[in-house]
């Protein structure tokens, strides 16, 4: 069964490991710029929020690149871009709807994530779970979890307010 990354904004603390461990695994060295996640911050909103593939079903990016260097690997599902083939034009950049291809500057092609062939080293170092390498059926089960644990906790400090209101 294939499996994609799956990302929790909410769980991510900004702290960029899964950046630095990417650029780790692609090029020997930590160099966030060449790493295939990036990190959004707003820091005055307190909000972190890694962007990577997604791997969508009809991806935009394949359909728009002129050399064919965007293509889906059946065996793992994975769509891959073949750096070999990429002309540069940055086409798949423009089309992808998640911001998760970007431009490697010194190579003069397009880059994006591949997760790391079955083994993403993101998901391995993530240290509060926000970023989990799971296959597609179960990320309903954990937001649906994660959203019932909210609701639990919500319960229970409407219980504590109550009690005290009503002490005797």
């Amino acid at each position: 069964m294939h499996r994609i990354l799956y990302v929790e904004p909410e769980l991510c603390s900004g702290c960029r490991i899964c950046e630095a461990v990417c650029s780790f695994g692609k090029t020997g060295g930590v160099q966030p710029s060449k790493s295939k996640i990036k990190v959004v911050n707003w820091f005055h909103l307190g909000l972190s929020v890694p962007v990577v593939c997604v791997n969508c079903s009809n991806p935009y990016c394949a359909a728009v690149c002129p050399t064919q260097a965007i293509s889906r690997d059946h065996s793992t599902g994975i769509v891959k871009l073949d750096d070999s083939k990429c002309i540069g034009c940055k086409k798949c950049i423009q089309a992808c709807p998640f911001g998760a291809i970007s431009f490697d500057q010194d190579r003069k092609v397009a880059v994006k994530c591949d997760l790391c062939q079955g083994h993403p080293l993101c998901a391995q170092y993530c240290p509060t779970g926000a970023v989990i390498y799971v296959a597609p059926v179960e990320t309903g089960k954990i937001k649906a979890r994660r959203i019932a644990d909210k609701v639990k906790e919500t319960l229970k400090v409407g219980r504590k307010a109550v009690a005290l209101r009503f002490k005797p």
